[in-house]
Parts: C-alpha cells; sequence; structure tokens
C-alpha cells in the first residue's frame, strides 16, 4: 500500500488521519501544548508530501 493511502479517508463524514492525529495531540495532557502543535504540523505537512510524491 502506498504511504499516501494511510492519509486518506473512505466516508465523506470522517476526517483525515492527519487531522484526526491532530486532534489526539493537542487533547494529550502529558504533552505541552506547543510540542503538541509543532507535531500535528510536521503529520500535516508530512501527508501533504505523500500526497503530491504519489501523483
Amino acid at each position: 500500500m502506498p504511504p499516501a493511502k494511510l492519509f486518506g479517508t473512505t466516508d465523506k463524514n470522517q476526517l483525515d488521519a492527519p487531522e484526526a492525529i491532530a486532534i489526539q495531540l493537542r487533547a494529550d495532557k502529558n504533552l505541552d501544548p506547543a510540542i503538541a502543535n509543532a507535531l500535528a504540523s510536521l503529520v500535516k505537512a508530512l501527508a501533504i508530501c505523500l500526497k503530491v510524491m504519489a501523483n
């Protein structure tokens, strides 16, 4: 399976994987908010890169 497919959705009502990961990171009480935001941004950027590379 291409990595870019890991970040897709099959249902229009579902969040995409990067957004779901970002929500979980930001909700983690043990994670500094600045680090959670940085990791969320990194995950979203990686997803964009993988989608571009898949095309």
